[in-house]
């Protein structure tokens, strides 16, 4: 069984189906000629949220990069996320890129995240630093 094709696109109200990146649909479909084939329709969650990534970029990331001696918080980021990530998203759902002519999957961006997978990687983290013994303060507004 092959790799599945992921196509993003949105459903007009008159019921049409637009897609992102028509191109990208016609040379998968192209790959297909002549096969029986399966297409699954699901409903795209709410994004990861400012709120989130905000708190994320500003007091977790900064915090836990200091506190473990990381001078890049970006290189930490990557990690924390190659840690956390394969239970929240399998690794053979995350997005497929190229080097070159060789094709890899990589870590998804928080951006490409719903809402209910960034909760689950940020917490995940917070679990992480509190068995280091690393206290992360809560997000403003929040309640104690």
């Amino acid at each position: 069984m092959s790799l599945p094709a992921r196509h993003a696109g949105r459903v007009t109200e008159d019921g049409s189906l637009r897609l992102s990146d028509l191109p990208a649909w016609l040379r998968a479909i192209g790959r297909h000629k002549g096969r029986e084939i399966w297409l699954e329709i699901h409903r795209v969650s709410e994004r990861t949220s400012q709120d989130q990534h905000g708190y994320y970029r500003s007091t977790v990331l900064p915090l836990l990069a200091e506190e473990w001696g990381w001078g890049n918080p970006a290189e930490l980021h990557r990690e924390l996320k190659l840690l956390h990530l394969p239970a929240i998203i399998p690794a053979d759902r995350w997005p497929r890129k190229w080097i070159g002519k060789a094709e890899v999957r990589d870590v998804p961006s928080m951006g490409e995240m719903t809402k209910e997978q960034s909760s689950a990687f940020l917490q995940a983290v917070l679990d992480q630093a509190a068995d280091a013994g690393i206290a992360v303060p809560a997000p403003r507004g929040s309640k104690p």
